[in-house]
């Protein structure tokens, strides 16, 4: 509930768990779905395409909405190669699409630990291993691959080697079979890890208000500064087509009056109105 609440700030989230049997969600996806085909009722039929990064339940979703296996699955990235269209209702469409990596700064760890590259084809595998050492809380992996007592990444690997048996001819620990193997359950969800909102949204919603306050006083400064510089060029063209004062200066009956508006030598109370400041001017009479 917490990450749909600060999702949703961005973009319309759901929270949905693929399913064969029940799935979370599903009810609000379909009405979801149903709703923007009666809004587009002019249109012969909607296509609803599923893009993401690969490996991250595209086809199962689709799947656990017709409620049969109608999208091949496999918990490895770049199973779908071609676009799949699915009915789901006589004018709705659903398309599978393979997956995609948008351009990012990702460094290569992260890029390898969201799924987008096998592990039997990274040529370093054990570079990889410290992000998940540091992500993954330790009780985890002691429950996951029965050592304990690493003092480092080098260290984590041997032990799971010789517990496991992945040994070189030598007798020494084949780390880079582990490592695969580690990225492996990694991608597949065998190690449990998972991110919590950051202060139920309240950090991220402060951090962006800050940056719209930053941006709107930056607009405001930039506002007064033409507004400001307007005033001081009408006022000195008025001035010298009356060959009256000194420019920025104005004479009037009423008493000499500034550029920015304010009466000199006589109370002139401003009021705040917004962008506008007006300064009052009174007449003889008043």
């Amino acid at each position: 509930r917490r990450w749909v609440a600060l999702l949703s700030k961005e973009y319309p989230t759901l929270a949905f768990h693929a399913s064969g049997s029940v799935a979370f969600g599903k009810g609000a996806l379909i009405q979801l779905l149903q709703q923007y085909t009666r809004l587009h009722a002019d249109k012969p039929q909607i296509s609803v395409g599923f893009v993401g990064y690969p490996n991250v339940g595209k086809s199962s979703v689709i799947n656990a909405l017709k409620k049969k296996v109608v999208c091949k699955v496999a918990p490895v990235p770049g199973h779908t190669k071609v676009w799949q269209y699915i009915t789901l209702f006589r004018k709705t469409f659903l398309i599978d699409c393979p997956g995609v990596v948008p351009h990012t700064r990702d460094s290569e760890t992260d890029i390898v630990l969201k799924g987008v590259t096998r592990a039997e084809r990274l040529p370093d595998p054990e570079t990889h291993i410290t992000e998940i050492l540091q992500r993954c809380d330790p009780k985890h992996l002691e429950a996951t691959y029965g050592v304990s007592g690493w003092t480092g990444t080098v260290s984590f690997l041997s032990l799971v080697a010789k517990k496991y048996g992945k040994l070189r001819r030598a007798g020494e620990p084949d780390t880079a079979i582990v490592a695969r193997t580690v990225i492996n359950d990694w991608q597949r969800g065998k190690i449990p890890w998972y991110t919590t909102p950051p202060d139920d949204g309240s950090a991220f919603a402060a951090e962006q208000a800050e940056e719209l306050d930053e941006a709107a006083r930056a607009a405001a400064a930039e506002e007064d500064a033409i507004v400001e510089e307007a005033a001081a060029e009408a006022a000195a063209r008025s001035e010298a087509a009356r060959g009256g004062p000194a420019p920025g200066v104005l004479s009037s009956s009423r008493g000499t009056i500034d550029a920015g508006g304010a009466v000199l030598g006589a109370e002139a109370p401003e009021q705040d109105w917004g962008r506008l400041r007006v300064s009052t001017v009174w007449k003889d009479e008043e």
